[in-house]
């Protein structure tokens, strides 16, 4: 029993000096120092202080998922994944242009997987930040119904980074227009078996969107009603008056709902 407690405790001591080497290399690469800068915007503390309508069950999930038990724990686990024993042992008496160019074709997969690894965070921080969240699963017939926005109805300022995954895109934290700056609000059919929502603004928020415009004319606006996204589109000129119509791939009976929840919310 002695022995068997006595050889525990010398593979943990193994193990601990396996990673106070490993994080030694990682630090003469400069690893560890990047990549804490890189996430330095979207580390569970960054977002909690600049965020505070994140809801902070999902923050913890989010801290749990992608911090745990540390960021240099992760990075040195991903690098010794990589990397055998033998070569770690060889790269301590090596400069960090030796380790990139004799172990090249590995260490570019480990800068690939550096990669992934912060792609996974951002994304998963742009929805926290936009309240987003997947309910199910994808379908092109319903583009939209897969997940949730949790935020008041109104218009958003929102950046797309892909057509095709619209639950990745970055939805202001605040709207630019609340719902109860819109209003005339209906249920449309903006062509033919194409329906949509149409409502007036008053003449500030038309100044407000006509300097949007100015600053940027391929400004993308979303309309958010019943913490659904309802439509996506180009920002436009608006005339006083004039009605402002959103196409919706949603199906026709939900165009109305929304219609209806928006002009209870006026």
């Amino acid at each position: 029993m002695i022995l068997l407690i006595f050889l525990s405790l010398f593979g943990c001591d193994a193990a601990s000096q396996d990673e106070v080497n490993t994080k030694a290399i990682l630090q003469k690469l400069g690893v560890l120092e990047q990549f804490q800068q890189a996430v330095k915007d979207i580390n569970p503390t960054a977002l909690k202080e600049k965020y505070k309508s994140i809801n902070q069950q999902d923050l913890q999930a989010y801290e749990e998922k992608f911090f745990k038990p540390s960021m240099d724990s992760l990075l040195i686990n991903k690098f010794e994944s990589i990397f055998s024993e033998k070569e770690i042992s060889k790269m301590q008496h090596q400069t960090s242009e030796e380790i990139m160019s004799k172990h090249s074709k590995k260490y570019e997969l480990f800068e690939y997987e550096l990669e992934i690894m912060y792609d996974e965070r951002y994304l998963d921080a742009q929805r926290l930040i936009s309240g987003v969240k997947e309910i199910g699963k994808p379908d092109q017939a319903n583009p939209f119904a897969f997940f949730t926005i949790e935020k008041p109805n109104g218009v958003y300022h929102v950046e797309i980074y892909d057509s095709q995954m619209p639950q990745n895109s970055k939805f202001n934290p605040e709207p630019l227009l609340p719902a109860h700056h819109l209003s005339q609000v209906e249920f449309v059919e903006v062509a033919p078996y194409s329906f949509g929502i149409s409502f007036q603004l008053a003449d500030g928020d038309i100044k407000k969107i006509d300097q949007l415009k100015s600053e940027d004319p391929k400004t993308v606006l979303a309309l958010i009603v019943d913490q659904h996204l309802v439509s996506i589109r180009q920002i436009d000129l608006i005339q006083a008056g004039k009605a402002y119509h959103w196409y919706s791939p949603w199906p026709e009976k939900n165009i109305k709902e929304f219609a209806f929840a928006l002009k209870n919310d006026l």
